[in-house]
Formats: C-alpha cells, sequence, structure tokens
C-alpha cells in the first residue's frame, strides 16, 4: 500500500514557482524590441515576488540577442540588480530624471497633436519621470508635489493658442495639485465634446446664409443704379428729340 504524503502549505509557493521571465521583446546590440522602463518594472515586480538576484538577472541575459553588449555582462564575474538596471539604462539610451524634468518643464503641444494626445503624451512622461525618481540608481530624485505642480502648469501653458477656450475651462481643475490624470482627461473629452456640438449648432450654414442675404442686397442696390441710369439715358434722347 502506497502511503500518501500530505503536502505542506508552505511548500505550495515552491511547487508553483516558475523561471523569471521578462516579456516584451528583446535587447540587441544596434536595435531593441523593448524599453528601460519596460524592463525595469518587470525587474522590481520579480524581485517583489521573491526571486533572487541571480534569477532575475539570467532572466534578463535570456531576452539580450548575442553579441558584444551581452558578451560583456556574461563575462563579469558577478553583476547585482542594480548594476544590471544601470547597463540597460545606459544601452537602451533611457534619459535620465533630470532631463525629464526639463523635458516636462518646457514640453508644449505641437501642431500635429489633438488636446487629447497633448495630454496622453504629458501624462507619459509624468509617469517616467516619477518611476525613474524611484530607482534607487538614478541620478536626482524629485517628489511627486514637485513633478504634480510643473505637469499641471505644463498643460495648461502648453496647450496651443487655438485652445484658449479649453485652457479655460480647465483652469480650475488643474488649479489643485490633488486633481487626477483621469479627472483631466474627462473634463478635456467633455469641453471637446461641448464645443464640438456648440460648433454644429452655430457652424457655416447660418453665416454662408447671411453672407448670401448681404451679396443679394448688394447686387439689388446696383440694379436700382441700373434703373437710374436707363431713365436718365431716356430722358437725354426726349430732349433730343424736342431739339
Amino acid at each position: 500500500m502506497i502511503s500518501e504524503r500530505p503536502v505542506v502549505l508552505k511548500d505550495l509557493s515552491y511547487l508553483q514557482r516558475r523561471d523569471f521571465k521578462v516579456h516584451g521583446g528583446q535587447v540587441g546590440d544596434q536595435n531593441s524590441d523593448v524599453n528601460y522602463n519596460n524592463i525595469s518594472k518587470q525587474i522590481d515586480e520579480g524581485v517583489k515576488e521573491g526571486f533572487a538576484e541571480a534569477e532575475v538577472v539570467r532572466g534578463v541575459l535570456r531576452i539580450i540577442k548575442p553579441g558584444a553588449f551581452k558578451d560583456m555582462l556574461v563575462n563579469k564575474d558577478s553583476i547585482t540588480v542594480s548594476e544590471l538596471k544601470g547597463f540597460l539604462r545606459s544601452h537602451l539610451g533611457e534619459k535620465g530624471t533630470t532631463e525629464m524634468f526639463q523635458e516636462l518643464m518646457c514640453a508644449r503641444q505641437s501642431d500635429q497633436e489633438s488636446p487629447q494626445q497633448f495630454l496622453y503624451r504629458m501624462i507619459g512622461l509624468k509617469q517616467k519621470l516619477l518611476f525613474q525618481s524611484r530607482q534607487a540608481s538614478t541620478d536626482i530624485s524629485y517628489d511627486h508635489k514637485t513633478i504634480q505642480e510643473v505637469f499641471l502648469h505644463t498643460i495648461y501653458q502648453g496647450l496651443g493658442t487655438k485652445h484658449a477656450g479649453l485652457r479655460q475651462r480647465l483652469r480650475p481643475l488643474i488649479s489643485t495639485s490633488q486633481v487626477t490624470d483621469e479627472e483631466i482627461l474627462r473634463q478635456v473629452m467633455k469641453i471637446i465634446s461641448d464645443e464640438n456640438e456648440h460648433q454644429r449648432r452655430l457652424g457655416q450654414p447660418p453665416r454662408q446664409k447671411a453672407t448670401q442675404a448681404h451679396s443679394a442686397k448688394v447686387e439689388t442696390g446696383d440694379g436700382n443704379n441700373n434703373d437710374k441710369s436707363q431713365d436718365t439715358a431716356s430722358d437725354n434722347k426726349k430732349l433730343q428729340t424736342i431739339q
């Protein structure tokens, strides 16, 4: 008779354990399918889930294509997760916090961007800066309050001049730093929807009718002048006949 050995609950996590894997693409010497932020977040999640540093490093090395960069990492005697992230950031050309902060401060809406697209871009830049500021290996860290205040200031000042109405209606909402990205986006969408409805109601057709009415009036005035000229010519002919 085969005896059944009960499974200890604390062993379940070990039995179900998987290898640490990085998803999203590969890293090459010249081109990469995945950016630094993506890899860094997955590394942090792996550490939180209890993977050892050696397991995390092996998982990252598996997505690096053969080449000079991988050879350099493999040939190192030892490497920590923090060191690996530093190498990845340099190799993938990730901007430092100072550069990103300056970019957030000076950003403005491009001619090809809609207000929504500009907002999406600024939210993404803010999230990158917040994430980088939390990293131990970062050059300079910026607190959440400072980043949020600069973000809100840029949203107001960076919108194009043709969106002056949107800026004014958005100002009360973004005057408080506690406002969320979702609230700003929802308000922007509502303002744009209201403006589009306003344009549909008061759009081109009424203005075209007014222009046509004005043109008809001018033509009528010209017609009266022609009639007067014809009457004058007729009177002159009569005078010549009498003479």
